[in-house]
């Protein structure tokens, strides 16, 4: 199973990190520190990112769709 971000899904994503705050990041650094999650259900599939310095989520799901 393929999971792939919209472009405009890819322009939210952008935006919410440029508004979060600074926070202190591991080893990694910024460039490292998100993860993508994909959950697919039996209604669609649900996209969050997650930044690991501090768990700040963002929710791309569109449950419009559902």
């Amino acid at each position: 199973m393929m999971f792939e971000l919209s472009q405009s899904e890819e322009v939210k994503i952008k935006l919410w990190k440029e508004s979060l705050p600074d926070v202190d990041y591991d080893v990694g650094g910024k460039k490292y520190c998100y993860e993508y999650v994909f959950y697919p259900t039996g209604l669609g599939i649900c996209k969050v990112v997650r930044r690991t310095a501090d768990g700040a989520e963002f929710d791309l799901t569109n449950y419009e769709l559902w």
